[in-house]
């Protein structure tokens, strides 16, 4: 019995066998045609044949149109033909599967004649997604071809295909499973065959088995033989007798990967040079950070070793850029990010560096071709695999770095002369030491931050580290001025500004070569004027509405009144100042250390008296009414005629410019004795108490009370001359300001030479015991005790 069954099955087979044949090799019968046929001579004949465009195949089944109205459908020739009366006719067709054309063609029919046209049609793009494999066949019993668990890709499509061998065909990748839903007891009426139409007699039988509450049969796809070569997976089932039911599917592996993509730009990318002997391609900036990407190879094609065999087609091509700096040049597929998926050809999709946070850097650029039953290119470096087919592109959308500082130089450059003899920047530097006027006396005090008199020192720093500054320069811009300067860290000019005055913005300006610009803007007042002061009144506190007293007395106290006005950068500080040439009336006398006839020609800085016996080194403000005290400009007794002195006011402004008045008064002395303060008695001590402080004081020399030792042992005892307070100075041998030939009231005439001249600036008045300043540099400090009498001496350091 069971030799008979297995006779039928042979049968069977052959049966089958010449089924396939047929259906591979035979075409169907010709038709009898589709056109009208012509008549008489007042007609003519129109004879249209319809090819696919792809392969120049005749269209069977075409309708065709004259006029917008049909006239027939294609033979298995892809023709037809129709009587027309003489005439232009517009001409056009359709078929399922194809484009219609959208402008129709013209042809002239003349009467008595036969013209003929060719229409060609373009083949629809396949189907956008795969359908759905069925078995043909005996369907009575059920069966199934899947995908075997584990196996990736795998499975089976429905794919419509064009070309030379246009249709749909069932697509199958990686390993199946053929599942049979049949008794278990039907094991030996099963048989399972692969029969291959490149070798149908070569018949390959699959075995079989139980599997719960089905066959299953397992097909490996992935056999090199049968890549894109249809194949027939029978199934044949004896029910009983001869019996005998196939089922079968017809399948086409597909396991082969698409052509390797050669990714390109289409919109031009430039190739800046860089650091290398090779030039680097860059993208990013306002006006090219955008980029459109396409296939060198737009022939791509799936399964490129045999363009003969049937495949699957090419399902879409996905865009990445892997971002280089790893331990891989190259990639692995899918590696990086996705640029994005292009489904048709031309296969472009546009790159926009500066959408999705693209960071800055070195990428490489390449495509994956995937088709519809899930293959692709396999990983750099796998046996076999053709290299990536790529571009390396740096990106740039981070504008330069800038840092931009200005500040005033220094003093004595109001006034400074430009260099005429240079252009561009060196025009600007201030390294001319000529003057236009004022001698650079008129900025004589440091500005304040946010000012500028003079010369503004300028320090930026400009650099990009990706593509590079343009030329290597940064563009300096300031009110009309604009000049280049070259990139780097740190870098100092010192801009001539005298022609200015006002708010300025000083701005550093940086762009790369991709357009990425920065800036940075620095504002500043810029002031080469100086203020204007005016002393208007010195008066007696006593006697307040009295103006400019004869006579005042040493040891008292002196009103004083004054203007000061500054229209751009405003008053920065007034301070009050004594001075005097006035001889002394022996030789012995000790006469104050800032007297002009001790050779330097210098001032002394005033305290002013506040409230509650309090002290302050200057006045914030242009107009007020301040106490100073009146100091011994010889240190003299009561028997010497009086003395002259000086009171001078210096106003400065915020840049630190300044300006100067004076008014001369006549100094009685006051003690029955010359110089009422022995500072010879005490000295001057720097402790260290807190670590980056300092403190000084005057200490005696003597055991003696600090009260004690200020004074000499010859001192009358009925005049007691007690320390009154002690003041710690600073010398400062910055000159005084311009002394204007045409103002008489600027300066005295002995302080008009600024080299002769040293000006001693309070820092503090300690007025109570132990007499002490805390200080964090004490370098050039040193103390001045003064008593009621207007006497004083300057405490040497110890």
């Amino acid at each position: 019995m069971k030799g008979n069954r297995l006779r039928t099955l042979g049968f069977s087979i052959v049966g089958a066998l010449a089924l396939f044949l047929a259906s591979c090799g035979q075409q169907p019968p010709p038709s009898n045609g589709g056109g009208n046929g012509g008549g008489g001579s007042q007609t003519g004949t129109l004879e249209v044949t319809v090819l696919n465009d792809a392969n120049s195949q005749p269209i069977q089944g075409a309708v065709v149109t004259v006029n917008g109205a049909q006239i027939g459908v294609t033979n298995n020739q892809g023709k037809v033909s129709a009587s027309l009366t003489p005439g232009q006719y517009a001409v056009n067709a359709s078929a399922t599967g194809f484009v219609t054309p959208s402008v129709p063609l013209s042809a002239t029919v003349a009467a008595g004649q036969t013209t003929t046209l060719t229409i060609r049609l373009q083949p629809q793009a396949p189907a956008p997604g795969p359908g759905v494999c069925r078995p043909s066949g005996d369907t009575s019993y059920r069966t199934e071809l899947v995908a075997a668990a584990g196996s990736e890709p795998a499975g089976i499509k429905s794919i419509q295909i064009t070309g030379q061998r246009a249709g749909t065909y069932c697509f199958a990748a990686g390993v199946l499973e053929l599942r049979i839903y049949l008794g278990q007891g039907e094991e030996n009426n099963l048989q399972v065959i692969l029969v291959s139409s490149d070798n149908p007699q070569a018949t390959q039988v699959i075995p079989h088995r139980w599997q719960g509450s089905y066959f299953v049969a397992t097909l490996d796809t992935r056999n090199q033989q049968i890549q894109g070569v249809p194949q027939r997976l029978i199934v044949k089932y004896q029910r009983g007798g001869n019996d005998i039911r196939d089922q079968v599917w017809e399948i086409v592996p597909d396991n082969l990967p698409p052509q390797v993509p050669d990714v390109r730009p289409v919109s031009a990318i430039d190739p800046v040079e860089a650091s290398g002997p090779q030039p680097e391609r860059w993208i990013g900036g306002p006006a090219s950070h955008r980029v459109t990407l396409t296939l060198e190879n737009q022939d791509l094609v799936d399964n490129p070793a045999n363009p003969n065999l049937l495949a699957s087609g090419i399902k879409e091509v996905r865009f990445f850029a892997y971002r280089v700096g790893g331990y891989r040049a190259e990639p692995r597929i899918g590696e990086g990010r996705l640029i994005g998926t292009a489904r048709a050809r031309p296969y472009q999709v546009e790159w926009n560096t500066r959408d999705g946070n693209w960071p800055d850097g070195k990428y490489y650029v390449y495509a994956v071709a995937e088709d519809w039953m899930g293959n692709y290119h396999p990983h750099p470096g796998t046996p076999g695999a053709a290299p990536l087919a790529g571009f390396y592109v740096n990106v740039d959308n981070t504008a330069p770095s800038v840092r931009l500082t200005v500040q005033d130089r220094g003093v004595r450059d109001v006034g400074r002369a430009f260099n005429t003899n240079q252009s561009g920047l060196g025009y600007y530097l201030c390294d001319n030491p000529t003057y236009t006027w004022g001698d650079g006396r008129i900025d004589i005090f440091p500005a304040e931050s946010g000012f500028v008199s003079g010369c503004a020192s300028v320090t930026y720093s400009a650099g990009d580290t990706g593509v590079g500054l343009g030329n290597g320069n940064a563009e300096l811009s300031w009110a009309a001025a604009a000049v280049f300067v070259p990139e780097g860290t740190n870098i100092t000019y010192n801009i001539n500004v005298n022609d200015l005055n006002g708010p300025v913005a000083f701005v550093l300006k940086a762009k790369d070569r991709l357009g990425n610009e920065s800036q940075a803007q620095v504002q500043v007042t810029v002031d080469n004027r100086r203020p204007e002061v005016d002393l208007l009144k010195l008066y007696l506190p006593s006697q307040p509405s009295q103006t400019d007293p004869d006579v005042v007395l040493a040891g008292s106290q002196l009103g004083v009144r004054v203007a000061a006005t500054d229209t751009l950068s405003g008053v920065r500080f007034v301070r009050f100042y004594m001075g005097s040439d006035a001889q002394a009336r022996t030789t012995t006398v000790r006469l104050p250390f800032w007297n002009a006839n001790l050779g330097t020609g210098g001032l002394i800085q005033l305290p002013i008296q506040g409230n509650n016996n309090t002290y302050t080194a200057e006045i914030r403000g242009g107009v007020g009414d301040v106490l100073v005290p009146v100091l011994d400009p010889t240190n003299e007794s009561t028997v010497a005629p009086n003395s002259p002195a000086d009171i001078l006011v210096i106003v400065s402004d915020h840049a630190g410019n300044a300006n100067a008045s004076f008014r001369r008064v006549q100094v009685r002395h006051t003690d029955e004795l010359d110089n009422g303060v022995d500072g010879s008695a005490a000295r001057l001590r720097v402790n260290f108490p807190i670590a980056g402080e300092h403190e000084i004081q005057p200490v005696p020399i003597s055991d003696a009370t600090f009260s004690g030792a200020f004074r000499t042992a010859a001192r009358s005892t009925t005049l007691p001359n007690l320390v009154k307070y002690a003041g710690f100075y600073g010398q400062d041998n910055t000159p005084l300001p311009y002394d204007d030939p045409n103002n008489l009231y600027d300066l005295p005439s002995y302080l008009a030479a600024p080299a002769n001249a040293t000006v001693y600036n309070l820092l503090q008045v300690v007025n109570t015991l132990p007499y002490k300043l805390v200080l964090p540099n004490p370098a050039g400090v040193f103390g001045v005790l003064f008593n009621n009498y207007g006497h004083m001496e300057a405490v040497p350091t110890q």
